[in-house]
């Protein structure tokens, strides 16, 4: 494929690619194995490599990054014969790759799920899917007919499936709030990494990472994160995936609105967005509210339903029910009361005239704690998902098609909320096509 059909393919809008296939076609396979490009070799693609170890329906057989450090570091962690490329339009034409896994920085989304769309072959897609919102209208289209995998959350799957099992069976009676935080405290986890001693033009295709900036700069590539202009932050690296275990549990749309504040406090190193972060998802009948810092790993990575029977917390390998109290404290009440009115009070919820339980006290509800065993990596069951739906042509299981959308709606919602400094509807954001 030449650089011209590279970049005609990558303008091609979604929708067109979308009205001309209903899905990609079932996946061709060597062997009875999935052969996948990896598009991006930092650590969650290096992650992405290890966790496709143990899955064994798929290969890796060609990855593609703009650093050729990181090609040798594939080849020595995926073996020699490996194919790879500083550009990702060749690898993804190949014949003889048979999908595509994307976990590039987030402002190169679109452009590696179009092409590899547009090359009929099916995607995996590491959140956030979408970096702005215009980039949300053209991609609605693969997003609603759910021909992109997105990746995981901060949840193990199985977990993620538990829960949803317990609500769809009303334990929890009805949830009406979550609360969510994934907070941390070091350096690397707020992507202040180190650059690598060859870290030059030579050594990186800058205009593949960032083709309207001229100049290299190697906190720009190498720390993409924190700058709006490639990365979305907290927001797209802790929100995003908190919102998308959310709202597979509890089948949530997008939100109706969102409140959000954002502050940069401790690393001012030229960076452009929050490192705290604080937002309300407001829907028809539950709030969500999730919360994150880089300064400071005081509380659980968890997630909170909080139900009027019970709340369930979940964090990455466990999850613990705990049940609502039922005994109402009537005694406390009519302590506060005259004495004809306390007894009165008493009599009326079967108390004595002391106000105490008549009979034999109910018996507490037993909480409940289940923690997943030991053994493989957390990103396993995420491929062995986009296997079935690569080698099936159909959505993966489990899933409403449209939640990827949802979530990455929700995500431009709070970063376009921190920006204005006030409330965001949906049909507030600019470049919005529904």
């Amino acid at each position: 494929m030449t650089r011209r059909d590279s970049i005609a393919r990558a303008l091609t809008p979604l929708s067109a690619i979308v009205e001309g296939q209903s899905r990609p076609a079932p996946a061709r396979t060597a062997a009875g194995r999935l052969r996948c490009a990896l598009i991006g070799f930092g650590r969650r693609g290096l992650d992405l490599a290890r966790a496709a170890a143990g899955v064994q329906q798929m290969e890796i057989v060609a990855v593609a990054d703009a650093y050729e450090g990181r090609l040798t570091r594939a080849r020595e962690v995926l073996g020699a014969s490996l194919l790879t490329s500083r550009d990702a339009s060749t690898v993804i034409g190949r014949d003889d790759v048979d999908a595509i896994l994307i976990a590039t920085p987030d402002h190169l989304h679109e452009t590696h799920v179009t092409e590899a769309l547009a090359a009929s072959k099916p995607v995996y897609c590491e959140h956030p899917i979408v970096h702005t919102t215009d980039g949300l209208a053209r991609m609605q289209p693969a997003l609603s007919a759910a021909k992109v995998t997105a990746g995981s959350g901060l949840l193990q799957e199985a977990v993620v499936g538990a829960a949803r099992e317990m609500v769809g069976e009303g334990r929890l009676g009805e949830v009406t709030l979550v609360t969510a935080c994934w907070d941390t405290g070091t350096a690397l986890d707020a992507w202040v990494v180190p650059f690598p001693p060859d870290a030059s033009p030579e050594s990186v295709a800058w205009h593949a990472f960032a083709p309207a900036t001229a100049t290299f700069d190697p906190a720009h590539f190498f720390r993409w994160r924190v700058f709006s202009r490639y990365g979305s932050g907290l927001v797209g690296a802790r929100f995003v995936p908190l919102l998308w275990d959310i709202h597979q549990i509890l089948d949530l749309p997008a939100p109706d609105r969102c409140t959000a504040v954002g502050r940069l406090v401790r690393w001012r190193d030229g960076r452009d967005t929050p490192d705290v972060l604080h937002a309300t998802f407001d829907h028809p009948n539950v709030a969500v509210d999730l919360a994150a810092t880089l300064n400071g790993s005081g509380r659980a990575q968890e997630i909170r339903l909080i139900g009027t029977d019970a709340t369930l917390v979940l964090r990455r390998h466990e999850l613990e029910l705990i049940p609502q109290r039922t005994e109402e404290p009537y005694a406390d009440v009519g302590d506060t009361w005259p004495e004809q009115y306390r007894r009165w009070v008493f009599m009326m919820h079967g108390l004595t005239p002391q106000g105490a339980i008549r009979g034999t006290p109910p018996v507490a509800k037993a909480g409940e704690r289940y923690t997943l065993p030991p053994g493989g990596h957390d990103l396993t069951p995420s491929l062995s998902r986009f296997v079935e739906a690569a080698r099936s042509g159909q959505p993966a299981a489990g899933l409403a098609p449209t939640t990827a959308a949802d979530v990455a709606r929700a995500g431009l919602m709070c970063t376009a909320a921190i920006a204005s400094g006030r409330s965001v509807a949906g049909r507030d954001l600019v470049g919005d096509a529904a």
